[in-house]
């Protein structure tokens, strides 16, 4: 009996545990001023946080991913086949530039950093299943610096 009131006290602490790890998570995601998201290797996205919906002008997680699906986000499908690509070779992307379509039809460029996620089937094959990412506005400075015009789908 003992052992079981342990075994009954142990797992309720775990779970209070588990609970509270999931919460800060949670309240990371959802409060860093950066786009943060996973995508699969077509474009979806799974999964975005506010900051992310907030930068492509939408109203909700669920209208982000709805264009996202649509393929309505990605300006130049080139230069989201180079990532993808550049994901199925190594398992980081750094700094690379992609332009996105904001909900009013304007551009919006993001610097996305993002690692290729693999199970055990995908990794034999070098491929990735999804893609944890980032993304920053930087449109504002390349305007103001005059480097490339947004739309462009030049490569950087």
């Amino acid at each position: 009996l003992v052992r079981i009131m342990r075994y009954s006290i142990e797992r309720a602490r775990v779970k209070a545990d588990l609970r509270r790890s999931q919460i800060r998570y949670r309240r990371l995601y959802d409060s860093v001023p950066v786009g943060l998201y996973q995508a699969n290797a077509a474009g979806e996205i799974l999964s975005v946080n506010a900051a992310l919906v907030r930068l492509l002008g939408f109203d909700s997680e669920q209208d982000t991913m709805r264009a996202s699906n649509s393929g309505a986000l990605i300006v130049c499908p080139a230069q989201y086949a180079r990532a993808v690509n550049v994901l199925h070779q190594q398992p980081l992307l750094e700094n690379f530039e992609i332009d996105l379509y904001h909900r009013n039809g304007n551009i919006v460029t993001v610097l996305v950093n993002a690692a290729a996620v693999r199970d055990e089937i995908s990794d034999r094959r070098r491929k990735w299943e999804t893609a944890d990412a980032g993304a920053v506005n930087v449109r504002p400075r390349r305007l103001q610096s005059g480097q490339r015009q947004p739309g462009s789908c030049g490569w950087r």
